[in-house]
């Protein structure tokens, strides 16, 4: 990988900063990088606030994600980045997105090098660069300033705001409670049951989320602990439904229900197998409804606020 971007670095005449290849490239300035197996091609632009051209860039990237099999991409108001796998021609892929995006962005009339994205204002003799995520932008001294300022100011409003876990947790236990009706319906039936896990998993995300829960670390711990506890509640539920069916017992008090199912899932095995095997299956299902969910607390504190650093020594 790292040839590829080397070589893609002569070609374009890119200078080299740590990690990072960088340079002005048809009135555009370009940002190289690699992460994992996957090379990250950034241009520094900015957004307009025009829909119509705003539509025709992320109408072009999309398109484009097809063609080139982009691994991932992200527009923003201060730059594009197209994520593209290393492979043998990745660096001729990578050229030709090169070229047509930036002939879409000239043809959009999208300012590049010469305007400071944050104040939209021409760019003279004061400018500085600056990194925001993977790309390198132009910038007016005073806006980086301005910049780091706001995105501090926003990530210590986020730390010290609500969190609101109690909430969370209570329609988190709401909502994943719901979401066994199905599960203890269907397994009475003699289905395989485990696939309902993913239910039961959006039902609870859905009672976090609407009482009030907020985004922060400890909602995919309250997720998690939450929909383990209803994929177990919905499985012994069901089976002591079903002894109860089955066996036309009647003046069963709660107490004695949950004593006879333990003692009827401790004599018997094959029961036990059974149960165990919608258990797991349920819950890798419900972590696939909520992978989303736990990535985004994972990458929590680097993601949903700009990370911007003024650049010295290099122009």
């Amino acid at each position: 990988m790292a040839n590829t971007l080397r070589e893609l670095s002569l070609t374009l005449g890119l200078k080299n900063y740590g990690a990072y290849y960088y340079g002005d490239y048809q009135g555009y300035v370009v940002t190289l990088t690699e992460k994992l197996t996957n090379i990250i091609l950034s241009i520094a632009i900015t957004f307009p606030n025009d829909d119509v051209k705003a539509d025709s860039i992320r109408g072009f990237v999309e398109n484009y994600k097809r063609t080139y099999n982009l691994v991932d991409y992200t527009i923003n108001h201060s730059s594009i980045s197209m994520t593209i796998n290393d492979s043998a021609n990745a660096r001729d892929k990578l050229l030709q997105l090169l070229n047509k995006t930036v002939g879409m962005l000239e043809y959009n009339k999208v300012p590049g090098n010469d305007v400071c994205y944050f104040c939209e204002k021409k760019l003279q003799d004061n400018y500085v660069k600056a990194q925001i995520e993977d790309a390198f932008v132009n910038m007016h001294d005073k806006c980086v300033d301005e910049l780091s300022r706001i995105a501090e100011k926003e990530r210590n409003d986020y730390i010290a705001g609500k969190k609101n876990y109690g909430r969370g947790f209570i329609g988190a236990l709401i909502g994943g409670l719901i979401g066994t009706i199905p599960w203890i319906i269907v397994d009475m039936l003699g289905f395989i049951v485990g696939i309902l896990g993913a239910l039961i998993g959006y039902a609870a995300k859905f009672g976090y989320e609407k009482l009030g829960g907020k985004p922060r670390k400890g909602k995919a711990w309250i997720l998690g602990i939450v929909v383990l506890f209803c994929i177990i509640f919905a499985q012994f539920a069901s089976t002591a439904i079903t002894l109860v069916m089955e066996t036309s017992a009647t003046g069963y008090s709660l107490g004695d229900l949950i004593t006879t199912t333990a003692e009827l899932i401790a004599y018997s095995s094959s029961l036990r197998r059974s149960m165990i095997i919608n258990i797991v299956i349920g819950i890798v299902f419900a972590g696939a409804s909520l992978a989303k969910t736990f990535t985004a607390v994972i990458l929590e504190g680097s993601s949903g606020f700009v990370n911007v650093k003024k650049l010295t020594g290099i122009m």
